[in-house]
């Protein structure tokens, strides 16, 4: 077969996962599957035409490894070759890629032999990529060594635990630790897939499995928790395969020019609110969800991998983590959901909340009923929060991020996720309010006098500076039911 029967095989295989996908993009995960087994079948067709030596073999890492290529995917090998035997194979190794490219494969490639690997493996990123890796052709015996090599290398499941943590602590500092930009990236931002996909590399380390499913026997995930993760990466699948549709392109941010034809091919139609903003509403209430379950799982990794400080009856932090005395908690104590956080923010080293405690939250979230709100004694701790000298913002991000801010505020939970179609709003507006918080509370914090001058000044004589930050939570609470917000909202907070 010839260099152009191959590239009308790839492009036969592109151009019928594209129709599969604009037919029925709900279909994501079986399209994703089709594409890595049919760049298989030609990956193998074009490795035994070359005749390659049979010593060598040719080995599937990353994405691919996992079986999961997107339309534009970048397609990683590994090549591997017996030790010291590099010149031997280059000219064979180099003509198999430079045809590869050819044929109109994005192919990110490595040849190594197994020295190499035992060198390179101390690489947080060279680990990763060869623990979903699997053979598609050539010498078995030398991919099992690799195999092995990894599970006795260095890496001990802390070590892998603690580098994946701080790995996933930098890469959301690159977008300001948000998920809700108006231009997110799916892949790499908070809640995108990166963080299903960390959770993912850690459990297999640790349990020594294949799959995310394999995690529920292992009594890691609950079955709801497995089926909220699946339900989010299969969003995020249609989100990215379509998106690959349109740029014609590998890409992964989800920019301003393509979001209305993404909620078009996806189905969204407008109603009462715009079909954009219905989808990218859609999306921030999914990465949402993907947050929570990475916090939950990644810190119940480190209770089985990696003591307790007494709070009060109801809490106590262990392992930097706030956490509940007993799973009744919450459902004796309803005020429970407001002081955790209150104690966050007077704890303001706390790293956050234990897992089994934010588990146990989220299972009895319907305590937090409409008459709540009313209730003086959670106000009180509210209103206790918002006096607080440090730790005010923190605490606001994270009832917003867990839900408690749109149950004991329900006007707040309208605008959690929502958009405003326009160039003129960076952020949803759940999180502008709290960008606005975090702004107003620096008024009053010592280091940011030179910065904010005269607002610090004006501050000073700000008595009760809780009711500016009232002000502040309410200014846009009624933004996106038509009419006028400030009334509406005036009207909430009174």
């Amino acid at each position: 077969m010839n260099l152009e029967q191959f590239k009308t095989q790839y492009q036969t295989l592109q151009q019928s996962l594209e129709a599969d996908f604009l037919k029925d993009p709900d279909s994501v995960e079986s399209i994703v599957l089709a594409r890595s087994n049919g760049v298989d079948a030609l990956l193998k067709d074009i490795w035994q035409t070359f005749e390659i030596d049979p010593k060598l073999c040719l080995v599937a890492v990353g994405g691919f490894g996992r079986g999961e290529l997107h339309l534009y995917s970048d397609i990683d090998l590994l090549i591997l070759i017996p030790n010291g035997t590099h010149d031997q194979h280059q000219k064979s190794v180099s003509s198999f890629l430079t045809f590869l490219w050819d044929v109109g494969l994005e192919v990110g490639h490595a040849t190594r032999d197994i020295n190499d690997c035992e060198i390179e493996i101390n690489d947080l990123s060279v680990v990763t990529n060869l623990l979903e890796s699997r053979l598609l052709v050539g010498n078995n015996t030398l991919f099992l060594k690799m195999k092995s090599m990894i599970k006795s290398s260095n890496w001990s499941s802390q070590s892998f635990l603690v580098e994946k943590q701080k790995e996933q602590h930098n890469r959301h500092l690159n977008y300001s630790n948000t998920a809700y930009n108006l231009e997110p990236n799916l892949k790499e931002s908070p809640g995108g897939l990166r963080d299903i996909q960390t959770v993912a590399w850690v459990a297999k380390w640790y349990f020594d499995v294949n799959l995310l499913s394999d995690l529920v026997d292992k009594s890691y995930l609950s079955e709801c928790e497995y089926d909220l993760l699946k339900q989010g990466q299969l969003f995020l699948w249609k989100v990215r395969f379509a998106l690959h549709v349109i740029a014609k392109r590998r890409e992964d941010r989800i920019a301003f020019q393509y979001q209305k034809e993404l909620a078009s091919m996806l189905g969204y139609i407008d109603t009462d609110f715009m079909a954009v903003e219905q989808f990218m509403k859609d999306y921030y209430r999914t990465v949402t969800k993907v947050s929570r379950l990475n916090d939950i799982l990644l810190q119940l990794l480190e209770d089985r991998i990696l003591h307790t400080q007494n709070l009060n009856e109801n809490f106590v932090i262990s392992y930097g983590y706030i956490q509940a005395t007993n799973d009744e908690v919450f459902k004796k104590h309803p005020t429970a959901f407001i002081e955790i956080f209150l104690l966050i923010a007077k704890h303001n080293y706390v790293r956050g909340i234990n897992a089994g405690t934010l588990r146990q939250m989220q299972l009895d979230l319907d305590l937090i009923d409409e008459n709540y709100y009313k209730k003086r004694q959670n106000n009180r701790l509210f209103i206790e929060l918002l006096q607080q000298k440090r730790g005010v913002n923190k605490a606001l991000k994270l009832m917003n991020r867990y839900g408690i801010l749109e149950h004991y505020i329900p006007s707040f939970g309208q605008i959690t996720g929502l958009m405003q179609y326009d160039l003129f709003h960076t952020y949803t507006v759940d999180q502008h309010t709290l960008f606005v918080i975090r702004n107003l509370r620096r008024f009053f914090v010592s280091e940011f006098a030179k910065e904010f001058e005269l607002c610090s000044e004006i501050a000073k004589t700000i008595n009760k500076p809780e009711l500016l930050l009232l002000a502040g939570l309410f200014h846009d609470i009624a933004k996106g039911r038509g009419g006028d917000h400030a009334s509406l909202g005036a009207q909430d907070a009174i």
